[in-house]
Parts: C-alpha cells; structure tokens; sequence
C-alpha cells in the first residue's frame, strides 16, 4: 500500500460538513479540480431546510461521484471523506468508527477496508430517528459497509427507524455488512462481520500457540 499523500484537498460540502478528497500515487491537478467542482455542485441543492435522509444520500451520491472521476482518470488509490460517508479506493485502510455517545470524531472502534465504502449515522447526527419503542434495544448508531455509498446511504436511512434487532434482520438479508450501537450500549454486527471477526480471532490464536 502506498503511505505517502501525493494530492490531498478539503472543500466545504454543505451545513459543516467537510469533504477530504486523498489521492495516492500520481494524478493530475486536474483530475482533482473536476472532482472539486462536481461535489461543489452536488452540495449546492443542499440548504438548511434539507432534510437529513437528503443530506445524507447527497453525501453518498458526490462520494460515488468523486470516485467515477477519479477512475476515469486512471486513479486507483484514494480516499473520500465526507464527514460519515466515506469510499476508500484500492488497498486496505484502516476506518474509525464514531462513538455515538462521545464527541465527534471520537472512535470506539476501527475497521479495515479495501475498496468498499462506509456511512455511519447516530445520536449525534441532527435529526436522527427517535425509537423509544424498544427501549435499550433501541438503535443509538451504526454504521455500514459495501460497495456503494449511496445504497448505503438509502439502507442507513431505512435501518435507523427501526429496533436494533429489527434493523439486524433487515440488513441480514443484503450483502451489506453492519455493526450496531443500541442506546443500551451493546454492540451488534451483521452475520457476515462476525463471521470474518470470529476468524479473524481464530487465525491470531493458532498463530500465536
């Protein structure tokens, strides 16, 4: 994997949030500001009167939208970071996964990813669904993982008005991986996650006996 950033830029998306474009290797300057001016563009049918399901998919579409230039133009090791949307291109990275009850950019997890993207919602997002239904069980955060941001996105917006466990069947039944925080503060993961963790643990042992 290549470390060192050769291109980074940030732009103002819209509402606070941040757009962090990284690109490593080589690419033209160019590349970079057709991929600035399209988000630009994106954010600008965004105001304080959008709602957050709209904020929040318009977030995933300019993400896709970056990539789909970056690809065009030969790029293959990138990251994309809009605030809790995030499409990693290329090698492994390693994603922090925000605490729903701690500040901003406070973690309490890190997951690895090649070529897949991220979208996490919670608590602390404003307008995040309210669900006293279930009490505890009821969902404080999650966050999910696969291959296209903007299906994250429509999922993340479905998945958060349900029950932790309603929300877990829900998205059993796609290919997009999920861990869960509940306002109880248990953590949940999705079948194909715990599956690849339980290995995960079980590759360390055996190499560690």
């Amino acid at each position: 994997m290549t470390t060192r950033a050769y291109n980074t830029t940030k732009i103002f998306f819209a509402l606070g949030t941040v757009c962090t474009l990284t690109v490593f290797g080589g690419t033209s300057h160019l590349t970079m500001e057709r991929a600035k001016a399209r988000v630009l563009e994106i954010a600008a049918k965004l105001n304080k009167d959008s709602r957050p399901e709209q904020i929040a998919m318009s977030k995933g579409y300019a993400a896709q939208e970056v990539k789909r230039i970056f690809r065009a133009d030969g790029v293959t090791e990138a990251l994309i970071e809009l605030g809790d949307t995030i499409v990693n291109m290329g090698s492994a990275r390693r994603i922090g996964i925000q605490n729903p009850f701690g500040k901003a950019g406070e973690n309490f997890a890190y997951i690895d990813i090649e070529n897949k993207a991220v979208v996490t919602s919670g608590m602390y997002i404003q307008g995040f669904p309210e669900s006293p239904k279930d009490g505890d069980g009821a969902l404080a955060g999650l966050t999910l993982i696969g291959d296209n941001a903007v299906q994250l996105s429509a999922l993340c917006n479905a998945a958060s008005r349900k029950s932790a466990k309603d929300a877990l069947a829900f998205l059993n039944d796609t290919e997009v991986e999920a861990i869960f925080v509940t306002r109880g503060q248990d953590v949940l993961s999705t079948d194909g996650l715990t599956k690849r963790a339980s290995e995960r643990d079980r590759n360390s042992a055996e190499r560690a006996a």
